[in-house]
């Protein structure tokens, strides 16, 4: 599957052309719960965005992956990854 290609495979690129065609297909159950679990476990700005634009974009269908994102943001990730972030959430005031 595309998740485990993404998993195994170390060159930058192909990583990150995984993703992009994980952004171009119809979202399923699986593959929003792996990008959230994904999103947390790399450290590649540019891996982050394309795996946050899939969790966040299906925020209404799986609401609960609004505290993954939140969760990014107490990494406190570069700024291209909150701003990716914010286009989800709302910050929160301290």
């Amino acid at each position: 599957t595309l998740a485990r290609h993404y998993e195994t495979e170390k060159s930058h690129k192909v990583r990150l052309t995984a993703l992009r065609t994980l952004n171009s297909m119809p979202p399923t159950p699986e593959g929003v719960r792996w990008a959230a679990k994904a999103v947390m476990e790399t450290d590649e700005p540019k891996e982050q965005v394309s795996l946050i634009s899939v969790v966040g974009g299906n925020l209404k269908a799986y609401p609960e992956n609004q505290k993954t994102l939140r969760e990014m943001l107490r990494k406190n990730p570069q700024n291209r990854v909150k701003l990716e972030i914010y286009k989800y959430v709302v910050p929160e005031r301290e």
